[in-house]
């Protein structure tokens, strides 16, 4: 009994310290990518009225296909660190984008069509969220009532084990 004990113990004991020795770690992929830019006043051209004022950035990472199926999200300061999220409607003045393959165009008017001083400096974030059409996975023959199968497709998360 006593040496049926110290064989279980032991066991017991390797078995702690293998499992012990290995690290799990998650590594969330992240589909979303991040632009910063600064525009300066000469950067904002008028409409011809006087009303507003636009600007473009060019955004290579924009293409046809990410265009139809990924999402573009814009955020404005004015002031360092604080962003306000497009389209917005702040003192009179309607903030909007739009966003086209190569390009996002920025845009602020007045809403009671009085004319608008050209804007001072500002910073603009422009996050890029890739994403596929369901429908596209459908047609791939993945079974979307399947929930291991749109994981694996999607794969939103990788885990890695080291063992040391």
């Amino acid at each position: 009994m006593k040496r049926l004990t110290y064989t279980l113990g032991s066991l017991l004991m390797i078995l702690g310290v293998a499992t012990s020795c290995q690290d799990i770690t998650e590594v969330y992929t992240t589909p979303a990518r991040t632009v910063i830019t600064d525009r300066l006043p000469s950067e904002w051209t008028a409409y011809s009225n006087g009303t507003g004022y636009y600007t473009t950035v060019n955004m290579p990472e924009i293409t046809s296909n990410f265009n139809a199926t990924g999402a573009v999200l814009v955020y404005m300061s004015f002031d360092q660190g604080y962003y306000d999220a497009l389209p917005q409607v702040v003192n009179g003045v309607s903030y909007f984008f739009a966003s086209t393959p190569g390009l996002v165009q920025i845009d602020m008017q007045t809403i009671n069509g009085s004319q608008l001083s050209r804007p001072g400096p500002t910073s603009v974030k422009i996050v890029l969220v890739d994403a596929e059409q369901i429908a596209m996975m459908k047609d791939k023959g993945i079974n979307l009532k399947d929930y291991n199968a749109v994981q694996k497709a999607v794969k939103p998360v990788e885990k890695y084990i080291d063992f040391k």
